[in-house]
């Protein structure tokens, strides 16, 4: 006998659990694997009745009819688990649910007790896909379990609904006898997809033949010592860890969730360029010891050996915004002068210093010691408007760049922009 069709007298024998079910419609044919074609048969899509969850809903048997008239022609998506925040769902497509129709199945209440109620069950079509995906041949695998051990997993479905809430004449909610509010009414207005998870909502087994009471797992035999077998594979430490590991990932999706509130409302790390110091251009030093200007090779050396070098707000070191040393720093040269890029830190002090090259001229300057040789020339001075004495610098090492308003080379006023 066939797996279908042992499946298939199993459900017959279980429709006395309950007789009044006789009156809604079982258009079932077959329920099982079929291994050559890659289709699981009969599957449970969605049962009448409230929800697992505690008060979030329930389907009727208008919703199972209405499901079933709305299901698109060309079927519905299915995935191995919903899609979440830590996986989308894209690398688990397994194929397409098809030809939706009125059956039963046996539902668990939670009494213990089970019974044959309303449910919507279609096929599920495996597509070529589902036997190469990087995690490997899901095709088989679920097959397979599904073929095995039925009650080990379920199935969900992504939907939108309409949700009514019964209320008396007096417009409160009714309760049912234990005082609890009863669940909304799920009317489905769109089915996108139907899942294999381990725990559906709206759905007890995968193929809904009923699971042992004792186990959670289908036993279609008759014999009590075949059953004590299942019974026996039962193991509540592993359970246990299957609960624990889902907890764990409920709290890694809130943490990711903070954390990319944090990353949102952190100040945005920006990057400055500006002219740090203008070839052949005349400025005047602290020291008023008359005028210098940078020579045309003054860091070629400087730019060969990379020494470290330190950024800061105005020369305050209070205001350090970067170093060279993790390359936060970086500088270039053409024939106009040499030019520095700065990383400004994810700090108030790099979003102030961003601020302030956004909204007004800022310049560059360098701290240096006088190194090498030095000679008298004369160049041309905006300054002064004439020719004077400048002595040219032709190897200069920096050990500072600042970010200022008020730079000794006036060139480099209003350079300086966000990249």
């Amino acid at each position: 006998m066939s797996t279908i069709e042992k499946l298939t007298v199993a459900t017959a024998a279980l429709s006395s659990l309950d007789p009044t079910s006789a009156s809604w419609p079982n258009e079932t044919t077959e329920i099982g694997v079929d291994q050559e074609a890659g289709i699981v048969r009969g599957y449970v899509v969605a049962l009448a009745g409230d929800f697992k969850s505690e008060g979030r809903g329930r389907f009727s048997e208008e919703s199972l009819r209405e499901l079933k008239r709305i299901w698109p022609t060309g079927g519905i998506v299915s995935h191995s688990q919903h899609a979440n925040i830590l996986d989308d769902g894209l690398l688990n497509f397994l194929g397409r649910a098809k030809a939706p129709r009125l059956s039963k199945a046996i539902s668990t209440g939670s009494d213990g007790k089970r019974q044959l109620v309303p449910a919507v069950r279609a096929d599920l079509h495996f597509d070529p896909v589902a036997s190469k995906t990087p995690h490997g041949d899901l095709q088989t695998y679920f097959l397979d379990r599904v073929e095995s051990d039925p009650s080990s997993l379920s199935s969900s479905l992504v939907l939108t609904a309409k949700q009514d809430y019964e209320t008396d004449r007096n417009g409160r909610p009714l309760r049912d006898a234990s005082g609890n509010e009863i669940p909304p009414l799920w009317i489905p207005s769109e089915v996108l997809g139907s899942d294999l998870v381990a725990r559906g909502d709206a759905v007890d087994g995968v193929l809904g033949l009923g699971p042992d009471p004792r186990t959670g797992r289908i036993v279609l035999r008759q014999d009590q010592r075949a059953a004590e077998a299942e019974a026996a594979k039962y193991d509540p430490a592993r359970d246990a860890h299957k609960l624990a590991i889902r907890r764990r990932m409920g709290e890694m999706e809130k943490s990711i969730r903070k954390h990319r509130q944090a990353e949102a409302e952190r100040p945005k790390r920006r990057t400055v360029r500006g002219l740090a110091a203008p070839f052949g251009r005349p400025f005047q030093l602290k020291d008023n010891k008359g005028l210098r200007q940078f020579g045309y090779q003054a860091f070629d050396r400087f730019l060969r050996q990379k020494p470290l070098v330190g950024a800061t707000m105005n020369h305050d070191l209070d205001h350090f915004l970067a170093t060279s040393a993790d390359g936060s720093i970086r500088f270039s040269q053409d024939a106009k002068g040499l030019w520095c890029e700065i990383d400004l830190p994810a700090t108030r002090l790099g979003a102030s210093a961003a601020a302030q090259v956004a909204t007004r001229p800022m310049g560059m300057s360098l701290t240096f010691p006088e190194e090498g040789s030095t000679r008298l020339t004369q160049s041309y001075s905006q300054q002064h408007r004439a020719m004077v004495d400048v002595r040219e610098l032709s190897r200069v090492s920096p050990i500072e760049v600042c970010l200022t308003d008020h730079p000794a080379c006036k060139e480099t006023l209003g350079t300086v922009k966000i990249t």
